[in-house]
C-alpha cells in the first residue's frame, strides 16, 4: 500500500471510530469555512478555540498486495470556472492541529484537515468569502422534503433553515433577474465522486460566484452549496431581508448597472489591473484572445491549495510551471526580472510547503506540499499557470502571450492618442485682424488655374534665344571673312607653339592611331567614333590635341574648330585642362578652358577646347539645344555609366540628326563597346591599348604575411573597410616601402576623416615627414589640384580619396596604391521612397582602373585589402547609375529639353531603360510639388526651377524663399545640404553636436543651425585672426564653409536666370526686398516645409515593438512611407518637449534596413495648412472642424468652425499671392499697392506662425 493511501485508509477508520465515541461530532463529518482577507492575504485570523485532549492512535493499516494500483482521482463533469469573489479557508500545515474557527476540529475525508503528506497531490480547492462562510457552515446530508436528516453540523443546520429550499430560491431569483435584461444567467453544478461527496456551484451572472457543498450523497452536496450561494446572494443584495425573491423591475435596475457581457455564453470573470504596465484589460474564461467584456470588476485575493486528483495532470500540463510562470510575468510587467511580481516561501522542514505569492494580475496565493523543495515550488508554479490559463493569459499551445497582448487598453489608449488631431486655436485679437484682412481682399484671389501652363509666346522667346556654348553670350556665327581671319591667325599661332603631338616626340599609344581616328572622324556615314582605349593611353589629353592640329594646320580652318570634352567629376576636367594648356604652350593657351560648377575659365571662340562635366553641357544644351557653332563633341569615361551621361546620350543622338556638321566621339577605358556601337547605328570602333609600367599586386592574404600579422577579423562579407587596418598599410608601407607617394581609395568622407585621424595619431613624431591630402568631390577645385603637386625632398605624400582619383587623372608621384574594395553606391527603394547610400563591392572593372593607378608613370605596387575569392565574387561592370537611382531631377530635364514628348516614351530610348515604375513614379511626385501639370507640361514654378542646377525641391525652397522675402536663410539651408559646413571628424562628433545645439539656440533645428553658423562665418570674415577663433568656437570646416558660400553664389545666379530678382547681390544682402522677413524663423522653417512636403515626420508616443512589447514611453517617427528614425546627429534626437509634433527633413538614408533622418527641423501645424500646396479635406464634427493636409492621416487637425473658415481664407490668399508673383515676367513689376498688400499678407502670415501651441511631451 502506497504512503497517502495507507493515511487515507487510516483517516476513514479513523473517522468511524471517532463518530461512535463521539456523538456530537456525527452531524460534523468535515469542517469548512472560509476567512476574510486579513492585510493582503489568507489566514485562519479569527479566534480559535482550545485544542481538544488528544486522540488515541488509528489503528494500524492491512496490508495491500505488492503492485496493486491506486484508484483514479475523480474527474470533474464540467470545468472549474475561474473565481473572481473567492477566499480559500486555509488549513494549518500539522495533521491534529487544523481547526474551523467556530467548529471542532474533524478528521475527515475532506482535504481541508488532510495531512501535509496526502495534501502534496490533492486536487484543486477553493473556498467562498460569504455570510455563510463566515459562520463555518460544514458540509451535512441532503434535504428531503425539507426537513433535515441526522448528521448535520450546527451551522449548516441554521443554514438551511434559513433557506430550507435552496436550490429553488436560487433558480427563482436568476430567473427573475434574467427576466429583466438580455443576458441569460448560467448556472451549473459540478459534481465529484468519492466517499465524501463534493458538489461546486457556479454563477456567472449577475455575479460571479463559486460556492461547495458536501454530502454523503450528491443531492446533499447540491442543496449545501445552493445554501451557501443564497447566502452570498442575499448579502449582496439580491435577495431580500425575508429570504424572498425581489420584483423582476427592481432586478432590472440593478442589473443594468452591472453592463452586459458582449459574448453571453461565456464568464465575466474580469481581471483587475495591477502591476505599473500590466493593464490586463477584461479577459473572459476560455479565451486566450484577449477580448474582453462590460461588466462589474471585483478585486479580491484569492488562495488555491494543491490536492492529489489533479496535480499529476497540471504537472504534466505544464512540465517548466516555474519557468512559464516568470516567462508571463516578466513579459506582461515588461520587467527585467519577475522578483517584484512573484515570491516563494518555502518552509524549512519535511513536507515542505511552498507559498506562491502573485501580485500580478491581482493578489493571489498558491499552496503546494512536496517531499522536496523544488518539487513544491514546481507545483506551486503549475497552480498558477493552470490559473493563468484560465484567465486567458497562455495560448493554446499554453505558450505566454506578446506583451501587448497582456495590455489591450493601453494598447487601444495608444493607438486614440496617435489618431487624436492637433487642437488649433487663434486668439481672439489675431482672429479679428485675420477677419478684417480677408474682408480687405475679397478682389485680390485670382484662379491659379491661369498660370499653370507656360504660354506661346514664353516658349518661343526660349528658342530664339540661342547662346554660344563657350562665351554663354547670345550665338553669332563667323562670317566668312572672319572666319579666313581666325583661322589664319590660329596657324600662325600653331606653328609657333610647336606643340608635341607627333608620334615621334611623345610615346603614348593613341599617337599611334592619328590617322585612324581623323580618318574616321571626317567620313560623311559615320559620324560617331568609340575609341576603347585602355588605361594609360592617352586618350584624355590628346585626341582634343589632335582634332585641334587637324583642323588648324593642315585643313586651315581652325576657325570651326570648337571640341567640348565632358569629364564625369569636376577634378577631371580642371586637371586635364591644365595639363593640355601645358603641353600646347603659352601661344594656344586661351583657346584652352573649364567650366565646372562654381568655376570657369572658358577658352576664346574659334579653335576653342572646353572641358566641362556633363551637367554643365546639358545645361548648354538648354539655350542651344542644336550645338550650334561646335565641331565636336567628346563624351570621356562614359564606361561609367552615370545618369547624366545616359541621358546626355540621349540628347546627343537626336542633335547628330539635326546638325550635320557635328561629330562625336566616346571614349572608354573597357573593352565593352559593341552595345555603344549598336546604339549610334553602326558606329566606327578603335581599340587602342594602354602603356602602363609594371604593377605588383598583393591580395589580403599577401598583404598580412608582408606586414608579419593575422588577418583582421572583420567578417569577409562585409564591404566596409576596417579603418585601423588601413591605416596600419598605410603606416606599413610609409615605413618600409619604396619611395613614392600612396593613393588610398576610401568609400566616403567618414572613412577618409577616420584614416586621418588615426595616421596623425600613429605618425605624430613623424607628421613633419609624411603631406596627408584628402580628396572629396565636396572639396573646392583648389584644395583638390593640391594632390598634383609634388612634396619636398625626403616627405611622402599620402593621398586619401574616393573614386573620382579612380579616373581620368594621373598623380605623377604615386607608386603605391592601397585598394579598400569597396565603394558609396546610391540606390533607390521606390516602396519607400527613400534613397539608401551603401557601402558595396566595386567591380572588377574598378579594380583594374585603382591599379593602374600605381604604373602611370613608373612601376609600382597594389595592395587590394580582400581576397581573391572576393574579387572573383565581384561584378564584371557597375550597374547603371539610371536603373537605381530617384529620377525626379531627371525628369526634370526631359521636361526642360524635351517639353512635348512624356518622359516615359522620351526615357525609352535611353541605352537601359529605367523601370517604367520608377518613371511614374517620378512624374508623380513633381506633380505632387507642383513643377509639372497632369499632362506633364510646366508649370510656373516648374519653369523657374529650370534655371537651377539643383534637386526639384530644393529649387523649389528657393524660388518660394523669393516669393515670401526670406531668401538668404533659404540659401544658406539649401546650399549646406549639398555640403555641410561643420567638421566631420568622429572624434569630433561630440563637440561639433554642442555647437550645433548651441547656434540653433531655441529652435532646436539643425537647418537654422547652418544659418547662425554661416551668420557668424559672415561677421569674421575678412580677418583671418576671426576667421579662425570662429571655426573653432563653431566646429565649422574653413573649406566646408567657402564651398557653401560658393553654391550660394551659383544658386543666386540660379535665381537670377529664373527672373526672380533683378541682379544676383540682392539674395545676400539683408535688406533687399527678397530678404524683408528673412529674420522670421518660423516663415523659414514654413518655406521649407512647404517645399520638402510630403517629407513631414509626425511624432507620436508609444509602440509596439516586432517582438510584441508595448512600450509607451518610445518616440516614434512616422512619415507617410512608414518609420523612421532620427539619426545621432539631429538635434532633435535627445529633445524632450517638442513645441510641435511635425518636423520636416530634407532626406532620409536607408542603412542596414532602418530608415535614418539626418537633418529635421520643427514646423508649426498652421505652416503645413497655409503654406503647403496638398489638398486640404474637410469634415465637420459637434463644436469643430476636422481639417486634414493632404491623403492620409498624418497631418490633422481640429478647430472651431470660425477659425477653420478664417484659416482656409487665409490659405486660400497665400496661394493666390504665389500664382500672382510666378506669372509675373519682370521681377519687382509689381506696382507699389500691390507689394504692400502682399506685405500685409505675409505680416498676418508671420503673426499667424508665431502663435502658441500646444507642445508634444515625450516624456514627464
Amino acid at each position: 500500500m502506497l504512503p497517502d493511501e495507507c493515511l487515507e485508509w487510516r483517516m476513514n477508520r479513523y473517522l468511524l471510530a471517532h463518530r461512535r465515541s463521539n456523538p456530537s461530532t456525527r452531524r460534523n463529518p468535515i469542517a469548512h469555512s472560509s476567512v476574510p482577507e486579513q492585510h493582503g492575504r489568507c489566514g485562519l485570523a479569527a479566534a480559535r478555540k482550545p485544542p481538544p485532549p488528544p486522540l488515541p492512535p488509528p489503528p494500524p493499516p492491512p496490508p495491500r498486495p505488492l503492485g496493486s494500483s491506486r484508484a483514479p482521482a475523480p474527474t470533474p463533469s464540467t470545468e472549474m470556472a475561474t473565481g473572481r469573489v473567492l477566499l480559500l479557508s486555509r488549513c494549518l500545515g500539522r495533521l491534529g492541529t487544523a481547526r474551523s474557527p467556530r467548529s471542532a476540529w474533524l478528521p475527515a475525508c475532506g482535504s481541508e484537515a488532510r495531512s501535509p503528506a496526502r495534501r502534496c497531490s490533492g486536487s484543486l480547492r477553493a473556498g467562498v468569502e460569504s455570510t455563510a462562510g463566515r459562520r463555518g457552515v460544514a458540509a451535512g446530508v441532503s434535504q428531503t422534503g425539507g426537513a433535515l436528516e441526522p448528521g448535520y453540523s450546527d451551522e449548516q443546520e441554521a443554514l438551511l433553515q434559513e433557506f430550507p429550499l435552496p436550490k429553488d430560491l436560487l433558480r427563482t431569483v436568476l430567473e427573475h433577474v434574467a427576466s429583466g435584461t438580455t443576458c441569460p444567467t448560467k448556472l451549473s453544478y459540478t459534481n465529484y465522486d468519492g466517499r465524501l461527496k463534493r458538489s461546486v456551484l457556479s454563477v456567472l451572472w449577475p455575479v460571479n460566484l463559486r460556492t461547495e457543498g458536501f454530502g454523503w450523497r450528491k443531492l446533499q452536496a447540491e442543496r449545501h452549496a445552493a445554501a451557501l450561494a443564497c447566502a452570498r446572494l442575499k448579502e449582496q443584495g439580491w435577495i431580500s431581508a425575508n429570504n424572498k425573491p425581489l420584483s423582476c423591475n427592481e432586478y432590472q435596475a440593478i442589473a443594468s448597472q452591472l453592463g452586459v457581457p458582449e459574448d453571453q455564453a461565456n464568464s465575466l470573470a474580469l481581471i483587475p489591473q495591477a502591476g505599473d504596465n500590466a493593464d490586463m484589460g477584461r479577459y473572459q474564461r476560455n479565451n486566450p484572445s484577449g477580448r474582453g467584456h462590460r461588466g462589474a470588476q471585483f478585486q479580491r485575493t484569492r488562495e488555491q491549495v494543491s490536492h492529489a486528483s489533479e496535480m499529476a495532470e497540471l504537472m504534466q500540463k505544464f512540465p517548466n510551471s516555474k519557468t512559464l510562470l516568470l516567462s508571463v510575468v516578466q513579459i506582461a510587467t515588461a520587467s527585467p526580472s519577475a522578483e517584484k511580481h512573484v515570491r516563494f516561501t518555502v518552509t524549512e522542514q519535511r513536507p515542505f510547503e511552498c507559498h506562491l505569492r502573485l501580485s500580478w494580475p491581482q493578489d493571489m496565493v498558491f499552496v503546494a506540499h512536496a517531499p522536496k523543495k523544488n518539487e513544491a515550488i514546481k507545483r506551486a508554479c503549475a497552480m498558477a499557470c493552470a490559473a493563468f490559463k484560465e484567465m486567458g493569459l497562455l495560448d493554446s499551445g499554453n505558450r505566454p502571450l506578446r506583451n501587448v497582448d497582456y495590455n489591450k487598453t493601453a494598447l487601444q489608449d495608444m493607438h486614440a492618442q496617435h489618431r487624436r488631431p492637433t487642437p488649433i486655436s487663434l486668439l481672439p485679437a489675431l482672429a479679428t485682424r485675420l477677419h478684417d484682412f480677408l474682408l480687405q481682399r475679397k478682389n485680390y484671389t485670382q484662379s491659379s488655374e491661369a498660370a499653370q501652363v507656360l504660354g506661346p509666346a514664353e516658349e518661343g522667346e526660349e528658342e530664339a534665344c540661342v547662346r554660344c556654348v563657350f562665351t554663354g553670350r547670345p550665338y553669332k556665327p563667323f562670317t566668312p571673312e572672319q572666319a579666313q581671319e581666325l583661322s589664319e591667325e590660329l596657324l600662325s599661332r600653331w606653328r609657333a607653339a610647336n606643340p608635341p603631338v607627333t608620334p615621334g616626340e611623345d610615346p603614348l599609344p593613341i599617337l599611334d592611331y592619328r590617322d585612324e581616328i581623323l580618318a574616321a572622324l571626317e567620313a560623311e556615314d559615320r559620324r560617331v567614333l568609340i575609341v576603347a582605349g585602355e588605361t594609360g593611353c592617352g586618350k584624355t589629353t590628346k585626341i582634343p590635341q589632335l582634332i585641334l592640329e587637324s583642323m588648324v594646320s593642315r585643313a586651315g580652318n581652325g576657325a570651326h574648330c570648337n571640341v567640348v570634352v565632358t569629364q564625369p567629376r569636376r577634378i577631371s576636367a580642371v586637371s586635364v585642362c591644365q595639363r593640355v594648356r601645358q603641353e600646347l604652350g603659352p601661344h594656344l593657351r586661351r583657346n584652352i578652358g573649364y567650366q565646372v560648377r562654381m568655376e570657369s575659365s572658358p577658352p576664346t571662340p574659334g579653335g576653342a577646347v572646353l572641358f566641362c562635366t556633363v551637367g554643365i553641357l546639358l545645361r548648354k544644351l538648354q539655350s542651344n539645344p542644336d550645338l550650334l557653332g561646335v565641331s565636336h563633341v567628346l563624351l570621356d569615361e562614359v564606361h561609367e555609366r552615370d545618369v547624366g551621361t545616359d541621358f546626355l546620350l540621349v540628347l546627343l543622338r537626336d542633335v547628330l540628326r539635326r546638325n550635320p556638321r557635328l561629330r562625336l566621339l566616346l571614349a572608354s577605358a573597357t573593352p565593352d563597346t559593341q552595345r555603344l556601337a549598336q546604339y549610334f547605328g553602326g558606329a566606327t570602333v578603335l581599340r587602342v591599348p594602354g602603356k602602363l609600367y609594371p604593377v605588383t599586386p598583393y591580395h589580403l592574404r599577401n598583404v598580412c604575411q608582408l606586414m608579419q600579422r593575422h588577418p583582421p577579423s572583420k567578417d569577409s562579407d562585409d564591404p566596409s573597410p576596417d579603418l585601423d587596418f588601413v591605416t596600419e598599410v598605410v603606416e606599413f608601407i610609409c615605413s618600409r616601402g619604396t619611395p613614392g607617394g600612396v593613393l588610398c581609395f576610401l568609400p566616403g568622407w567618414q572613412e577618409i576623416r577616420g584614416v586621418m585621424d588615426r595616421l596623425s595619431q600613429r605618425l605624430n613624431n613623424r607628421l613633419d615627414k609624411h603631406l596627408i591630402l584628402p580628396v572629396h568631390s565636396s572639396l573646392s577645385v583648389v584644395d583638390q589640384q593640391a594632390i598634383f603637386q609634388r612634396p619636398p625632398e625626403g616627405v611622402r605624400k599620402v593621398v586619401l580619396a574616393t573614386n573620382i582619383a579612380e579616373t581620368a587623372i594621373t598623380i605623377d608621384d604615386i607608386v603605391h596604391v592601397v585598394d579598400t574594395g569597396c565603394h558609396k553606391l546610391q540606390q533607390y527603394d521606390m516602396r519607400t521612397q527613400v534613397s539608401c547610400l551603401d557601402t558595396v563591392w566595386v567591380s572588377k572593372t574598378n579594380v583594374v582602373q585603382r591599379r593602374g593607378r600605381a604604373g602611370r608613370c613608373q612601376p609600382g605596387f597594389s595592395y587590394h585589402l580582400f581576397s581573391e575569392e572576393q574579387f572573383a565574387a565581384m561584378p564584371e561592370f557597375e550597374t547603371p547609375e539610371i536603373l537605381r537611382t530617384p529620377l525626379e531631377s531627371l525628369v526634370l530635364q526631359v521636361k526642360l529639353h524635351t517639353p512635348h514628348i512624356p518622359a516615359a516614351q522620351f526615357l525609352d530610348q535611353a541605352l537601359d531603360r529605367p523601370n517604367k515604375y520608377a518613371v511614374e513614379e517620378a512624374v508623380s511626385i513633381l506633380q505632387e510639388i507642383g513643377v509639372l501639370m497632369m499632362d506633364e507640361s510646366l508649370t510656373p514654378l516648374g519653369a523657374r526651377l529650370a534655371h537651377m542646377a539643383v534637386e526639384p525641391r530644393l529649387a523649389k525652397a528657393l524660388v518660394l524663399a523669393t516669393l515670401f522675402r526670406c531668401l538668404y536663410p533659404v540659401l544658406v539651408i539649401i546650399s549646406s545640404l549639398s555640403r555641410d559646413p561643420f567638421q566631420s571628424g568622429l572624434q569630433q562628433r561630440a563637440a561639433v553636436n554642442k555647437a550645433r545645439r548651441l547656434l540653433a539656440g531655441e529652435t532646436r533645428s539643425d537647418h537654422l543651425a547652418f544659418v547662425n553658423a554661416l551668420e557668424e562665418w559672415r561677421h569674421a570674415y575678412g580677418d583671418r585672426a576671426d576667421e579662425q577663433h570662429c571655426a573653432s568656437e563653431n566646429m565649422l570646416h574653413p573649406p566646408a564653409v567657402r564651398y557653401v558660400q560658393g553654391l550660394m553664389r551659383q544658386f543666386s545666379q540660379g535665381i537670377h536666370d529664373a527672373n526672380l530678382v533683378e541682379n544676383t547681390t540682392e539674395c545676400l544682402h539683408d535688406e533687399a526686398l527678397c530678404n524683408e522677413y528673412c529674420r522670421q524663423a518660423e516663415l523659414v522653417l514654413g518655406v521649407l516645409a512647404a517645399a520638402l512636403y510630403p517629407n513631414i515626420i509626425q511624432l507620436r508616443l508609444g509602440e509596439v515593438t516586432r517582438e510584441g512589447k508595448l512600450r509607451t514611453d518610445s518616440l516614434v517617427c512616422r512619415t507617410r512611407t512608414g518609420r523612421v528614425l532620427l539619426h545621432s546627429s539631429t538635434l532633435n534626437k535627445t529633445e524632450e518637449e517638442f513645441r510641435s509634433r511635425y518636423l520636416v527633413y530634407y532626406s532620409a538614408m536607408k542603412s542596414n534596413g532602418r530608415v535614418f533622418v539626418r537633418d529635421s527641423s520643427m514646423v508649426h501645424p498652421l505652416a503645413l495648412l497655409l503654406m503647403t500646396d496638398a489638398p486640404i479635406h474637410c469634415k465637420e464634427g459637434d463644436g469643430e472642424v476636422l481639417l486634414t493636409v493632404g491623403d492620409g492621416d498624418l497631418v490633422r487637425m481640429a478647430c472651431r468652425h470660425e477659425d477653420a473658415r478664417l484659416l482656409l481664407g487665409l490659405r486660400e490668399a497665400v496661394r493666390s499671392m504665389e500664382c500672382e508673383l510666378l506669372a509675373s515676367s519682370e521681377p519687382g513689376a509689381f506696382p507699389a499697392d500691390a507689394q504692400e498688400r502682399h506685405r500685409q499678407l505675409l505680416d498676418i502670415l508671420v503673426e499667424t506662425l508665431n502663435a502658441p501651441q500646444e507642445p508634444f511631451t515625450v516624456r514627464s
